[in-house]
């Protein structure tokens, strides 16, 4: 008798270690799949952000994109015009900045760089060009080298 009570007992452990390890077993499938949700949720909220940020940045170099041809257009029609009048071109290069959201212009490198290709694009020969650009050398060279790169770009 006592063997049969040995083995009920010991069947009776088993049978509720069995029970609670399906339970465990089921909460940690359940636990498993809510951290699978909330990894897919994560993952999708993480797309989104990129998709967002690459949607930012194309739309960044779009704006910079339209500012450079912006200014390259500008010293173009300047110089076709005849005008001399250095601040009007400054005024409008300023607003011009300002509305394609750059703050400082005047260290921006690709400013230049617009300006020497519209240099160009308004038909300055190589001499005057050299002429225009030499007034920077000394003081600025990286101004006179980013309105070569432009001019030489064309």
């Amino acid at each position: 008798m006592k063997f049969f009570q040995k083995i009920l007992g010991t069947s009776l452990v088993l049978l509720g270690v069995l029970v609670s390890q399906n339970c465990f077993l089921d909460s940690i499938s359940d636990s498993l799949s809510k951290s699978s949700n909330s990894l897919q949720s994560l993952s999708k909220g993480v797309v989104s952000v990129v998709s967002s940020v690459s949607s930012s940045s194309k739309d960044e170099e779009a704006e910079k994109k339209a500012y450079r041809r912006d200014v390259e257009n500008l010293t173009a029609i300047y110089l076709q015009t005849g005008s001399t009048r250095s601040s009007e071109f400054i005024s409008d290069l300023s607003e011009l900045a300002s509305k394609n959201g750059v703050v400082n212009w005047r260290s921006s490198e690709s400013t230049y760089i617009s300006i020497g290709r519209g240099l160009k694009k308004a038909g300055v020969g190589q001499e005057g060009f050299k002429s225009f650009a030499s007034s920077f050398t000394n003081s600025k060279p990286q101004i006179a080298k980013a309105l070569e790169a432009g001019y030489l770009s064309l």
